[in-house]
């Protein structure tokens, strides 16, 4: 049976890296149950890593690593820690430790759609390949490399509680989805903004709109033309995770950029 933790899946320095919580006792943070029903555990690290401050997620990753050094979920956080400081040299045994033992561990919480379903191990040797290197840093194929990189037409990006502000990790994804829209004969792009349920309908109304019209702001910044893209909110009213009124969801706090190109007969 495989076993589920709480995966939250980052885009610094251009790459998809990932972050795994864990539950040492270590300056944690609780936040509300998650879809599959479990008690998210945030350690300073993890939250850490969500920020984009990766030498204090290494400092901190590495203290709960020693306590924990054969927690998969450990080895990978602390993995991307390293890879996101340009120590890859110390992030491969990690890796390799996490390749071996983690295919039975599975997480139950993503927020990229490319790592969705994937097993701890899985996600582990998607990072390597996104850093161009196998787990035992052999220089990969460009065209191992490029097949993880095709442009898709749907991408999300998440915000923190009651923030509209695009986070480091969003706007990488905001850049790679602007790089699809251009490389294609996009016809329009659709943003729609969301949030969780804590608070006022009217107000998560603009909240939304705010987030929405703020992916629309890096998308045009980014080369896109501003009258292909269609902005809105919608608050509260579609929720990726259903949830009871006051509740702080992470899935729920995102915007949605879908992309429709021009048919050609």
């Amino acid at each position: 049976m495989l076993s589920s933790r709480i995966l939250l899946g980052l885009v610094p320095a251009g790459l998809l890296l990932s972050a795994c919580a864990n539950n040492s006792q270590q300056s944690q943070q609780a936040l509300p149950a998650d879809s599959s029903g479990q008690q998210s555990i945030f350690t300073a690290g993890f939250d850490a890593l969500q920020k984009g401050d990766n030498v204090a997620a290494r400092h901190d990753l590495q203290q709960a690593y020693q306590q924990n050094p054969h927690d998969v979920y450990d080895e990978e956080n602390l993995g991307a820690a390293y890879q996101n400081t340009g120590d890859l040299g110390k992030a491969l045994p990690l890796y390799r430790d996490t390749i071996a033992n983690g295919q039975d561990s599975q997480t139950s919480f993503v927020t990229r759609p490319e790592v969705q379903g994937m097993t701890i191990a899985q996600i582990a040797a998607w990072n390597l390949k996104l850093a161009g290197v196998d787990e035992y840093g052999n220089a990969l194929q460009a065209s191992q490399s490029a097949a993880l990189m095709e442009p898709q037409s749907k991408y999300e990006i998440y915000f923190a509680f009651d923030h509209a502000d695009i986070t480091p990790e969003g706007a990488q994804i905001v850049a790679a989805a602007a790089k699809s829209a251009m490389a294609g004969n996009l016809a329009r792009i659709e943003v729609v903004g969301h949030t969780d349920t804590v608070g006022s309908a009217a107000y998560n109304e603009r909240l939304s709109e705010r987030r929405a019209a703020a992916v629309k702001q890096a998308l045009v910044a980014d080369g896109v033309p501003g009258d292909t893209i269609q902005a809105h909110g919608v608050g509260k009213t579609d929720l990726a995770v259903p949830t009871p009124d006051g509740v702080r969801e992470p899935k729920n706090r995102r915007v949605e950029i879908s992309e429709e190109e021009a048919k050609v007969d």
